[in-house]
């Protein structure tokens, strides 16, 4: 504390000999203002759109996306394929991914979108010379499947994108109309644009249309000779394809459907 005050008054002696050596020398003053100015435009330009440098979080984010339509069954069986390569390199130290929608109405991701969470070991256990830049191109060579766009970023800085930006990579581009299969079709185009770049290591256009549906069409007049109604039928198709909870049972508090 003692010392604390000693500075403070120091500071207060020396602030008044300053400022008026200051008003003294205005032209200095400012041509020496105007020279540290330009000296640091250089420097200024090198800093790119982000002034703050990538954080190394010590696990990595792996999010491909494949088309729409993929079945639960082969999502399921890219996801184990891809975890066994991911887990196969030395610096990783466990591997967890998830196909699709968690069970949160906050997460709404399509069966097509994979997210992997990728923890790695401690950097005194990695082979020499691997930077989690060169681990990430390694893992993402060895990840070449066909009609899957890989992205790779870390989980804390994925969701802060994802939450300012509404995507999931560091860079991309939005398109806007009303009209969705022109939105579509332009996306195709700036996605086949973009991975001609060099600099671009993967580029994915989100379908906005399309899909696989099956569609069943009641036939009224043979329900009608069975006495049957349409909605009988349609209780039938949920029941089946989607299941229905018929009632539920109560053990204690707990409610089980």
């Amino acid at each position: 504390m003692p010392n604390t005050e000693t500075h403070q008054q120091t500071a207060d002696l020396a602030l008044p000999s300053v400022i008026k050596g200051v008003l003294r020398a205005k032209i200095f003053t400012v041509a020496l203002a105007l020279v540290a100015l330009g000296a640091s435009y250089w420097p200024a330009s090198k800093l790119g759109s982000e002034f703050m440098p990538t954080l190394n979080e010590g696990t990595l984010f792996y999010m491909p996306t494949t088309l729409p339509g993929i079945s639960v069954t082969k999502a399921a069986e890219l996801l184990q394929t891809q975890n066994k390569i991911i887990k196969s390199f030395p610096e990783v130290d466990s591997v967890f991914g998830k196909a699709g929608r968690a069970n949160s109405a906050t997460d709404p991701a399509p069966t097509e979108m994979i997210e992997t969470i990728v923890n790695l070991k401690p950097k005194e256990q990695w082979r020499e010379g691997v930077t989690v830049d060169s681990l990430i191109a390694e893992m993402d060579r060895s990840l070449q499947f066909p009609g899957v766009s890989n992205a790779w970023t870390m989980p804390i800085k994925a969701r802060i994108d994802m939450l300012s930006t509404g995507i999931r990579t560091p860079v991309g581009v939005k398109v806007f109309g009303p009209d969705l299969r022109e939105i579509e079709r332009l996306g195709r185009e700036i996605e086949k644009a973009l991975r001609t770049l060099p600099e671009t290591s993967s580029a994915f256009s989100e379908r906005v249309i399309g899909g696989y549906y099956l569609e069943i069409t009641p036939d009224r007049q043979r329900l009608a000779r069975y006495g049957l109604m349409v909605q009988d039928v349609q209780d039938t198709i949920a029941m089946a394809l989607g299941a229905e909870s018929i009632t539920t049972a109560w053990r204690a508090a707990n409610a089980m459907p």
